[in-house]
């Protein structure tokens, strides 16, 4: 949903990804143009190549291994590009959420 940018919104726009999401995280991946990814339930993410004009390309799949749950954006090491890191059900543990941030004051990003 766009902002009015009074407060307000623009009705939703539907993008198909295949399957239940259950998480979404905006990054640049290729070309200065935000990107979405999309982790969907069970084991893949869709990634929607941004166009830069509020409109994104058809999905890409992407496996991302069994139980995929979450999903978080940052650069993990450093090399200047954005990367995913993923959370995934195993064993009754199924986190919901994912944070990165540089928690240790140490320059390096932590999950």
């Amino acid at each position: 949903m766009l902002g009015n940018g009074d407060g307000a919104f623009q009705p939703p726009v539907k993008y198909a990804v295949s399957a239940v999401p259950t998480c979404v995280a905006v990054g640049d991946f290729n070309d200065g143009k935000l990107d979405l990814v999309v982790v969907r339930s069970g084991n893949n993410l869709s990634i929607l190549v941004g166009n830069g004009d509020s409109t994104f390309e058809a999905q890409i799949v992407q496996a991302a291994g069994p139980g995929a749950q979450s999903v978080g954006v940052a650069d993990l090491n450093g090399d200047g590009k954005l990367a995913l890191a993923v959370t995934r059900s195993t064993g009754g543990r199924s986190p919901a959420s994912l944070a990165i941030a540089d928690l240790a004051g140490d320059g390096n990003p932590d999950l």
